[in-house]
């Protein structure tokens, strides 16, 4: 209190100091004089100024020789500084004074001859206060939410004429000083934490009073006050699916599988609560969601195992709780489709984590044959017929879509190739609960590949390819020849009276997956040769020479193309024929044709190469040659190598 009291009186002083419209003198009669210099004004050799916006003072004196005037400190300024005897003037300015504290100089007038001074004391008061905020509103300012920096902040710079002390209550506010701005205020960040946000006040609105103190030497500590808002949020959960909002979700097949996938944006964390017997909701990857800041995740809305059902399965809903009072903040319908009394599905699961084929996209058997264990599931298991049908390549070579098919009416028995066991499998059904789907079990059983067999009408080589079935799972009511009782392959087919081509049935589209089972390796070391490994030398004894083993000459067979290098032979029979600037397609300077004729038009494995040779005058510059036949249909290998140089 006393303290306070001593303030009050110090202050009331320093306004009656600043209550003089301009720079005074202090009167107190006592003149001062010197005996060569005589200060008529001020009398009191003194002068007392505000701490800003003073006006000029006179100071004027008489002078009985040459004289000089100097000043103690460069806030203080004078309109002349050197005269002569006689009446003077000299003018007093006064900067403004921007310390928080009082400030004193002095002005020495000198007699030049006598050498004797006197002296004014000059006394200035302390710079008014002054703190300002770069806001409109001067009292306070409202945080704002970064959802991309994930923060919550507001800037503000501030302007004073003092230093000053920060406090912030409470705690969950502080701030960040980024140092002066061009203009000399300083800016600052402010940063709420979101947690401790949240356990102050929830998501709603709050307040943090940010006190800037300053302290001058001769005042008692003052401060003034700053508020910081937070607005405060509503908690708000948006689903969608395709980037629309949506207020229900509807599971329908994908590929056999009944899901969804939904995105959830949120301003604050949750987390799932399934109130579903039949379906199960899970976050996809890891749960990012938190309180006051926008974020989009993303969930799996799967059916559970045997929850499948020929009827709309309804009631179920994912629910979404705040992850701090376990309080339902939205839920989620969820409606799984009802597959009718007409559904059927291969489940492909076995093949997929059997690993398919990289080139072919497809689960391919070994060359050796095999078996595998697959599911169908139907309304009806007593209704399924499954059919394995020929595929042949699609344009791009994969087995993707099924463009023509070869059924029993075209000469061709899709069991010659493979077969389900007896007599198309054993039907093991299990009925799920809550579900009038069933599940049967199947196993398919893949043959070896065999060269004698595997030929054909015209003598292709068709255990040296790889080969295509797709696997069907229909309804034998629906698709059985009334008469016969059983599926044939041109059951599941209409013939196309414009492209004359038979055509898959669309709604079979679904209907079927694709297997494959690997080519036989052909042994390109089985051929033989009278040429094999011949060092020729031209002009020729023989032009002909015979082979027998591969099919060198039909498109179905090894793909057999000529190569030559000049020089030794760098490669062997077996090797892959480099793609190298030194291998040369064709048949180079010695032979300008070479013919293969296999015996008869049945076996094109034997017959004959028979070689049309240059003259020595028409390729005078050639050198030692070797030669090598390539199978292009069996990755570039090659099959037979020979030299060709001219006799000595």
């Amino acid at each position: 209190m006393k303290t306070t009291s001593i303030y009050f009186k110090y202050l009331f002083v320093c306004v009656l100091m600043c209550a003089f419209v301009a720079c005074g003198d202090d009167d107190d009669n006592n003149k001062g004089s010197n005996a060569n210099i005589e200060v008529l004004f001020p009398e009191d050799l003194a002068i007392t100024c505000t701490g800003a916006n003073n006006d000029a003072v006179t100071v004027t004196f008489v002078a009985e020789n040459d004289w000089t005037a100097i000043v103690s400190h460069n806030w203080i300024d004078l309109s002349k500084r050197t005269g002569s005897a006689g009446d003077q003037k000299i003018i007093v300015t006064v900067e403004d004074n921007d310390d928080f504290k009082t400030r004193i100089g002095t002005i020495t007038i000198k007699d030049k001859i006598s050498g004797k001074s006197v002296d004014i004391v000059v006394t200035q008061g302390e710079k008014g206060s002054n703190l300002t905020f770069s806001t409109e509103d001067q009292n306070g300012t409202i945080l704002a939410i970064d959802n991309e920096k994930q923060e919550i902040t507001a800037e503000v710079s501030v302007k004073s004429n003092y230093d000053y002390s920060i406090a912030i209550s409470p705690d969950w506010l502080t701030y960040e000083d980024k140092g002066r701005n061009s203009d000399g205020s300083r800016k600052y960040i402010f940063h709420a934490d979101p947690v401790k946000l949240y356990a102050a006040g929830g998501y709603g609105e709050q307040t943090a009073i940010v006190s800037f103190a300053y302290q001058a030497e001769t005042r008692t500590p003052a401060t003034k006050e700053y508020a910081v808002k937070f607005a405060g949020i509503t908690p708000t959960i948006t689903f969608y699916e395709d980037e629309e909002s949506i207020a229900v979700t509807t599971l329908s097949s994908d590929e056999g599988t009944y899901r969804s996938v939904v995105k959830v944006t949120s301003n604050v964390a949750w987390k799932l609560n399934n109130s579903s017997d039949y379906s199960e909701a899970t976050i996809i990857s890891e749960n990012i969601s938190k309180n006051f800041f926008e974020t989009q995740l993303s969930m799996n809305v799967e059916i559970k195992d045997g929850a499948l059902d020929t009827d709309d399965l309804t009631g179920g809903k994912v629910e979404v709780l705040d992850a701090n009072t376990d309080k339902v903040l939205k839920s989620l319908p969820v409606i799984v489709e009802g597959v009718g009394t007409d559904y059927i599905y291969i489940d492909e699961t076995n093949f997929i984590e059997a690993g398919k084929d990289q080139t072919t996209g497809v689960y391919m058997f070994a060359k050796e044959g095999g078996k595998m264990n697959f599911k169908v599931q139907a309304a009806n298991l007593e209704d399924v017929s499954l059919l394995l049908l020929r595929v042949v390549l699609s344009e791009n070579n994969v087995p993707s879509v099924i463009r023509r098919v070869r059924v029993d009416t075209d000469g061709y028995d899709p069991e010659d190739y493979m077969m389900i066991s007896s007599p198309w499998g054993q039907c093991k059904p299990v009925i799920k609960s809550r579900s009038a789907i069933q599940s049967g079990e199947f196993t398919i059983e893949m043959n070896a590949r065999d060269i004698e067999t595997e030929t054909g009408m015209n003598g292709e080589m068709l255990a040296y390819e790889n080969r295509f079935f797709a696997l069907f799972a229909v309804s034998t009511k629906k698709y059985a020849d009334p008469d016969e009782g059983d599926i044939m392959g041109a059951d599941l087919f209409d013939f196309n009276e414009e492209s004359g081509a038979w055509e898959l049935r669309p709604e079979l589209e679904n209907s079927y997956i694709i297997l494959g089972q690997n080519k036989e390796e052909m042994d390109v070391t089985k051929l033989e040769s009278d040429l094999k490994d011949q060092k020729l030398q031209l002009p020729l004894d023989k032009t002909e020479f015979y082979y027998n083993g591969l099919d060198l000459a039909t498109e179905f067979g090894v793909g057999a193309t000529w190569y030559w290098e000049a020089g030794e032979p760098k490669y062997a029979v077996g090797d892959v024929c480099p793609d190298d600037d030194n291998i040369i397609y064709g048949l180079g300077d010695f032979f300008s044709k070479a013919k293969i004729d296999p015996d008869n038009e049945y076996d094109p494995t034997m017959g004959t190469i028979k070689f049309t040779e240059y003259s020595k005058s028409e390729k005078p510059n050639r050198t030692k040659t070797t030669y090598y036949l390539v199978a292009g249909n069996l990755g570039n290998k090659i099959i037979l190598r020979f030299t060709a140089e001219d006799k000595k």
